[in-house]
């Protein structure tokens, strides 16, 4: 509509709008898509396992993995993009240093955490 100085505020409009917009998402069924990240680790053998439980606790999955070298092993995961700080610091601590990876995007996906979803509609900017 439009804007009268009586009845009328910056706030009111911001407000309206973000309700309708609350109400349209809600009844449209959408989803809350997150980036995720082909990645490739290169650590030793016996870090394998390691390497695993720190992808599956970043809410990732382990692709495959194949012997690379002299007690190497390349493991391919995928992951959040959100995550990848995470997995630098775990990777770090876990290997001393020595193990690597390296990380494209790959797709998007949706979040399957309603607790995220809420989180993350309830923290957006007014």
């Amino acid at each position: 509509g439009k804007m009268h100085s009586v009845d009328s505020n910056d706030f009111a409009f911001t407000s309206a709008g973000k309700l309708s917009v609350k109400a349209a998402l809600s009844k449209a069924g959408t989803r809350l898509l997150q980036p995720m990240e082909e990645v490739h680790f290169q650590v030793s053998e016996m870090l394998v396992g390691e390497i695993t439980s720190i992808v599956s606790r970043n809410d990732g999955y382990v692709m495959g993995s194949e012997s690379s070298g002299l007690e190497s092993v390349e493991i391919e995961a995928i992951l959040p993009s959100a995550s990848i700080p995470a997995v630098s610091d775990a990777l770090r601590s876990k290997t001393a240093g020595s193990g690597t990876f390296n990380n494209v995007f790959a797709h998007y996906q949706a979040v399957s955490d309603e607790q995220t979803v809420k989180k993350v509609v309830d923290e957006s900017p007014q």
